[in-house]
Protein backbone atom coordinates (compact mmCIF):
# COMPACT_ATOMS: atom_id res chain seq x y z
CA UNK A 1 0.00 0.00 0.00
CA UNK A 2 1.17 3.07 -1.14
CA UNK A 3 0.78 6.63 1.28
CA UNK A 4 1.23 9.80 0.70
CA UNK A 5 2.51 12.02 3.28
CA UNK A 6 1.93 15.92 3.47
CA UNK A 7 5.29 17.91 2.55
CA UNK A 8 4.93 19.74 6.05
CA UNK A 9 4.31 16.79 7.96
CA UNK A 10 7.56 15.37 6.43
CA UNK A 11 9.41 18.65 8.07
CA UNK A 12 8.05 18.02 11.48
CA UNK A 13 8.71 14.62 11.50
CA UNK A 14 12.63 14.91 10.14
CA UNK A 15 13.20 17.92 12.38
CA UNK A 16 11.43 15.73 15.18
CA UNK A 17 14.04 12.58 14.56
CA UNK A 18 17.29 14.49 13.21
CA UNK A 19 19.49 12.73 15.47
CA UNK A 20 18.16 9.19 14.61
CA UNK A 21 20.28 9.32 11.63
CA UNK A 22 24.35 9.98 11.09
CA UNK A 23 24.29 9.35 7.11
CA UNK A 24 21.39 8.48 4.92
CA UNK A 25 21.52 7.04 1.55
CA UNK A 26 18.67 8.34 -0.77
CA UNK A 27 18.26 6.18 -4.13
CA UNK A 28 15.95 6.99 -6.91
CA UNK A 29 14.78 5.39 -9.74
CA UNK A 30 13.23 7.85 -12.41
CA UNK A 31 12.90 8.06 -16.26
CA UNK A 32 11.18 11.54 -16.32
CA UNK A 33 13.31 13.21 -13.77
CA UNK A 34 10.42 13.28 -11.04
CA UNK A 35 11.56 10.43 -8.49
CA UNK A 36 15.22 12.40 -9.39
CA UNK A 37 13.77 16.14 -8.25
CA UNK A 38 12.22 14.26 -5.27
CA UNK A 39 15.19 12.64 -3.91
CA UNK A 40 16.80 16.32 -4.39
CA UNK A 41 14.27 17.89 -2.20
CA UNK A 42 13.92 15.51 0.12
CA UNK A 43 17.70 15.88 0.97
CA UNK A 44 16.92 19.90 0.86
CA UNK A 45 14.10 19.39 3.50
CA UNK A 46 16.97 16.87 5.69
CA UNK A 47 19.70 19.40 5.40
CA UNK A 48 21.02 19.11 8.69
CA UNK A 49 21.89 14.98 7.77
CA UNK A 50 24.85 14.46 6.01
CA UNK A 51 23.11 12.73 3.14
CA UNK A 52 23.82 11.21 -0.47
CA UNK A 53 22.00 10.89 -3.27
CA UNK A 54 22.22 8.53 -5.80
CA UNK A 55 20.26 6.85 -9.12
CA UNK A 56 19.30 3.31 -8.71
CA UNK A 57 21.11 2.25 -12.05
CA UNK A 58 24.38 3.55 -10.49
CA UNK A 59 24.42 0.77 -7.28
CA UNK A 60 25.12 -2.52 -7.34
CA UNK A 61 22.27 -4.34 -5.02
CA UNK A 62 24.84 -7.09 -4.73
CA UNK A 63 27.19 -4.70 -2.39
CA UNK A 64 24.85 -2.22 -1.62
CA UNK A 65 24.25 -3.48 2.33
CA UNK A 66 27.71 -3.20 2.60
CA UNK A 67 27.49 0.17 2.79
CA UNK A 68 25.52 0.32 5.82
CA UNK A 69 26.94 0.49 9.21
CA UNK A 70 25.81 -3.27 10.46
CA UNK A 71 27.97 -4.43 7.74
CA UNK A 72 31.20 -1.77 8.44
CA UNK A 73 30.00 1.09 5.81
CA UNK A 74 29.13 4.50 6.30
CA UNK A 75 25.35 4.90 6.05
CA UNK A 76 22.60 4.15 9.04
CA UNK A 77 19.59 4.68 6.64
CA UNK A 78 18.23 4.02 3.48
CA UNK A 79 15.47 6.33 1.49
CA UNK A 80 14.44 4.91 -1.73
CA UNK A 81 12.45 7.16 -4.65
CA UNK A 82 10.55 5.59 -7.36
CA UNK A 83 8.05 7.01 -9.74
CA UNK A 84 5.87 5.54 -12.80
CA UNK A 85 5.80 6.39 -16.09
CA UNK A 86 3.03 6.58 -18.83
CA UNK A 87 0.43 4.02 -17.33
CA UNK A 88 2.06 3.23 -13.94
CA UNK A 89 5.32 1.02 -15.64
CA UNK A 90 8.27 1.28 -13.54
CA UNK A 91 11.47 2.97 -14.03
CA UNK A 92 14.15 1.38 -16.55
Amino acid sequence: MVTQTKETDLIAQGSASLDAFEKLLILYGSVTGTAEGYAYKAKKMLKPLSIDVKALDKVNPKSLWKEFEGNGGKYSALLVIVSTFGEGHPPT
